[in-house]
């Protein structure tokens, strides 16, 4: 059996929440057919009988797409997670949909390993080192992969505002301080987790099973790493 099997077959656990799946995790069918309380954060398409909180990405990385064009924008990328994370789908399909409801051109875009730094910093330092085009701007589907595209765009010598600008989503309490600051996809998802536990709590305490699906929207904060292009 699995380490989450036996996790719950030990019964040392009144209920458990899931953060971070991915398309093809082996544990989230087995959580399914389990009677152990559960929810998941960061939504999973295919699950119908679990209660799910996520953050809007798809809505997320379309209002980036869009305040990137509301200031002159027209050739913009998008650096992703890894294909088999259900948010880097989510993000793809916003992101696809925004360019083309606004007809903008997509350029560059990056698939990074994983979230961290050292992914998106590998990402564009590989995409750049080929000599392959660039964008105008960058929507980066994490504040993570965001802040190692910021480190590389100062080692290669590009200038951000003012030759690339960069989005990130998230607002991880770093990105205000960074410099220059950076423009991030904001929801209150320290609310989500609380609501996500909450109820998990209802449902250990109350015997009973609770199916719900709460969205959460995203919004763009403003700050240093985004302008209008060069003309």
């Amino acid at each position: 059996p699995s380490q989450m099997r036996r996790l719950m077959d030990s019964r040392t656990v009144d209920g458990i929440i899931l953060i971070a799946v991915r398309e093809n995790d082996p544990y989230l069918e087995e959580v399914e057919e389990m009677e152990l309380p559960s929810v998941v954060i960061g939504a999973y398409r295919r699950i119908s009988q679990m209660t799910v909180f996520c953050p809007d990405y798809e809505g997320g990385v379309a209002s980036a797409v869009k305040f990137l064009a509301g200031i002159g924008h027209r050739r913009i990328g998008l650096l992703d997670g890894p294909p088999d994370s259900y948010k880097s789908g989510e993000d793809r399909r916003g992101f696809e949909e925004a360019i083309r409801q606004l007809d903008l051109e997509e350029v560059g875009s990056l698939t990074a390993e994983e979230f961290l730094e050292r992914d998106g910093f590998l990402a564009f330092c590989s995409h750049f080192s080929e000599g392959k085009p660039l964008p105008t701007a960058y929507v980066v589907s994490s504040d993570h992969l965001a802040i190692g595209l910021l480190k590389a765009t100062g080692d290669f010598g590009i200038k951000v505002p003012e030759d690339l600008s960069i989005v990130g989503f998230g607002d991880i309490p770093i990105a205000e301080h960074l410099q220059p600051p950076l423009t991030s996809i904001h929801g209150d998802l320290v609310e989500m987790g609380a609501e996500a536990a909450r109820t998990l709590i209802q449902m250990v305490e109350g015997r009973k099973k609770i199916i719900k699906r709460v969205v959460y929207p995203m919004q763009v904060v403003e700050r240093g790493t985004t302008a209008p292009p060069k003309a």
